[in-house]
């Protein structure tokens, strides 16, 4: 099955996409505060698994990950490279304060890189955050109730975004992956989802599934992302003191991998 990468998509309506060189180069140089990162301890350094699910052809990715894993990290780190690249990038959850995380991730590396011409962040986090660069590239927070939302006419449904970002599709409705799909069709973007299964909806861990085998009809592709790939919090690694704490805490090792591995 040949599957065109979404460089090429994007390549072929006029568009750019970042490349791995691009990304290795801004993740060593921004500094997000809250995570610890900057660029005197190396910036951004994903594991090998995550590095490839950033740098991959797809146009898809579904990633199941672990408690305290750096999820909403990878997430904030991916929409990094795409802002010179794109006029509008969505991070959206089934609430607002579900997607706020990231944004702060967002926010702080974007600052620390002076990309940001203007930032809206509400005391209230059930409030909308947005982020505007110097040139002009934008960032919102979403609910998902907005994605299949607006009136005709409306911006909702006229803008179209490079890159959707959802954070917790496990708490998601059934059509937020098919409306993703469609508002990301006018400029061949991106869909990143990460989040745990653990109380997962039946459709996420079935898209999961679906996507572990490259290349498919979907554009899509999946990995797993354990707790302890996280040496930031889990130096250790798989046998971090922390993480066999977590695991002897537990009555069964898949009660345990469910929501750590």
């Amino acid at each position: 099955m040949e599957v065109l990468s979404i460089t090429e998509q994007r390549a072929a309506i006029g568009l750019t996409t970042p490349t791995a060189a691009e990304r290795a180069f801004l993740w060593a140089n921004v500094s997000v505060p809250q995570a610890g990162l900057s660029p005197s301890m190396g910036g951004y350094q994903p594991h090998r698994i995550i590095r490839r699910m950033h740098n991959g052809p797809w146009r898809y990715v579904a990633l199941g990950g672990g408690l305290r894993g750096g999820k909403s990290l990878g997430a904030a780190l991916e929409a990094i490279p795409w802002l010179p690249h794109a006029d509008l990038i969505w991070l959206a959850g089934e609430t607002y304060d579900l997607a706020r995380q990231e944004f702060e991730y967002l926010g702080e590396a974007a600052t620390s890189l002076g990309w940001v011409g203007d930032i809206g962040l509400p005391k209230n986090k059930y409030q909308p955050c947005t982020l505007e660069t110097e040139w002009g590239a934008r960032v919102e927070t979403r609910s998902l109730h907005d994605l299949g939302g607006g009136l005709p006419g409306s911006s909702l449904v006229a803008r179209a975004p490079d890159l959707i970002v959802i954070c917790e599709p496990g708490f998601a409705p059934a059509e937020t992956l098919q409306q993703s799909r469609e508002r990301l069709t006018t400029r061949r973007g991106r869909l990143w989802m990460a989040g745990t299964f653990e109380h997962a909806n039946t459709w996420f861990v079935e898209t999961w599934h679906a996507w572990k085998r490259w290349p498919n009809v979907h554009m899509g592709k999946s990995a797993a992302v354990p707790s302890w790939l996280n040496t930031y919090s889990f130096p250790g690694g798989r046998n971090d003191p922390e993480i066999l704490a977590m695991q002897a805490s537990y009555g069964s090792i898949r009660e345990f991998l469910v929501r750590w591995g």
